[in-house]
């Protein structure tokens, strides 16, 4: 088995955790066999004192067929 690593930023105006469903989400769509997600860093965009994007740096794992 070989297990490939991709590195993907989600963002969402709602949350952190709303940020990681849309990377794995959108991966989901053209990569089968996602089996693992790990967060590498959060980040937040802010305007005028008040968070407008969050921001989650993910890195998937899939097996390659």
């Amino acid at each position: 088995m070989v297990i490939k690593i991709m590195e993907l930023i989600g963002s969402s105006t709602k949350s952190w955790p709303v940020a990681v469903e849309e990377a794995v989400s959108k991966a989901g769509q053209s990569i089968r066999n996602i089996n693992e997600a790990e967060i590498v860093s959060l980040r937040a965009k802010i305007e005028k004192g008040k968070i407008t994007e969050y921001l989650a740096s993910i890195k998937l794992s899939f097996s390659v067929e």
